[in-house]
């Protein structure tokens, strides 16, 4: 009986944790949360229509981002066909724990 236990206990527990992680959100998600309406407003097809890169946080990101981020590393979501007329590409920057939003800005326009 108390074998019986031991298992469904690590059955039960094995279970929890596997749909702990496949609940998680995907970055591009995590970053689409973090729009304001406005801002999700500029996304015309789907929150996927992006990429990610991983970024060393340099210095002038870091002054953007309010100076506590140097050589970090970031997830960098930009969100395509998000331009204007007067502001670039929509991107949010996510922190290595793939929850923590760290800032967000509009890619320059060249």
């Amino acid at each position: 009986m108390r074998l019986l236990f031991v298992f469904l206990a690590i059955l039960i527990v094995s279970g929890l944790y596997d749909y702990h992680h496949s609940a998680k959100l995907s970055l591009e998600m995590v970053a689409f949360n973090s729009l304001t309406k406005e801002e999700s407003n500029r996304i015309l097809v789907s929150p996927k229509d992006s990429h990610v890169n991983k970024v060393v946080v340099d210095h002038q990101l870091n002054s953007y981002l309010g100076g506590n981020h140097l050589n970090q590393i970031l997830y960098e979501v930009t969100f395509n066909h998000t331009e204007t007329d007067v502001v670039g590409n929509l991107i949010v920057y996510i922190a290595e724990d793939e929850m923590t939003v760290i800032g967000k800005k509009n890619h320059a326009i060249e």
